[in-house]
């Protein structure tokens, strides 16, 4: 692998590979733009871990569409749409002020998401599968039928 071009890696190492580039000399700002996207959720996990890792003692600039990933790796998050910063918060304050309700996510084997969605939605019956790739379910549950998170998590 050291001695292979970078061209010939996987989508998912050039991503990787970009990010270590990005850390090299140590840098007080660093940009990274979406830097986990279509990697799978173990390898998506990892990055989370090594980008809190080395936020420390810097500013890093993360663009993505994917809240979860703003929410958990964000100070503050600043949402921009059609060219405009629409609104700028904590992720607590963001789904508080706009959020419609709670999401699950759930990580199990690839050729377990069709039979995982449908159980789950047996148990979370007003859930609304919002994602399903890589192994990773995203449901959707509203505010006023958090009761039902309860069987879930029996």
């Amino acid at each position: 692998m050291k001695n292979a071009q970078a061209g010939t890696f996987s989508g998912g190492m050039k991503r990787r590979l970009s990010m270590a580039i990005a850390f090299i000399g140590d840098p007080r700002i660093v940009f990274l733009d979406e830097p986990t996207t279509g990697m799978d959720p173990k390898n998506r996990r990892y990055i989370w871990e090594l980008i809190q890792k080395m936020k420390q003692g810097r500013v890093v600039i993360l663009t993505t569409h994917a809240m979860e990933e703003a929410d958990i790796l964000s100070d503050r998050i600043a949402v921009v749409s059609k060219g405009s910063l629409r609104c700028v918060g904590t992720g607590l304050y963001l789904k508080n002020k706009y959020g419609d309700g709670y999401r699950l996510s759930v990580v199990v084997d690839k050729d377990q998401v069709q039979n995982m969605s449908q159980e789950i939605l047996k148990i979370v019956p007003s859930g609304k599968i919002l994602d399903c790739s890589g192994g990773s379910i995203l449901v959707g549950v509203p505010l006023v039928k958090v009761d039902e998170l309860k069987a879930f998590f029996r």
